[in-house]
């Protein structure tokens, strides 16, 4: 009997950078501010819920510009122990670009 394959190509709607560094998160999104002129700030925390766990808040900044009709948002990937995005472990931090014509990666 003959054997079928799916390729299935995941395809998202977001550009997604992992930073790996010591720094706090307000540095790191200040000077990422600095560098791609933007204005991102301070939102809601984003709280994980895991079974088993305590609840962890992992710190979260966001922009979005009217010009390039793009969201940016800035989050902390490790807090307390807990990683946000376990598929990058060694990513201290995540830089999300919602997807935009205007916008070269």
């Amino acid at each position: 009997m003959a054997k079928l394959v799916l390729d299935i190509i995941e395809e998202y709607p977001f550009l997604l950078f992992g930073i790996s560094s010591s720094a706090s998160d307000y540095r790191i999104c200040w000077s990422l501010n600095r560098a791609l002129s933007l204005s991102m700030k301070r939102a809601k925390p984003v709280e994980l819920f895991k079974k088993g766990f305590d609840v962890t808040d992992h710190s979260l900044y966001t922009y979005t510009s009217e010009i390039e009709q793009a969201t940016y948002r800035f989050v902390e990937n490790r807090s307390g122990g807990s990683i946000l995005l376990s598929e990058i472990p060694k990513a201290d931090f995540l830089f999300m670009v919602d997807d935009s014509p205007a916008i070269d990666p």
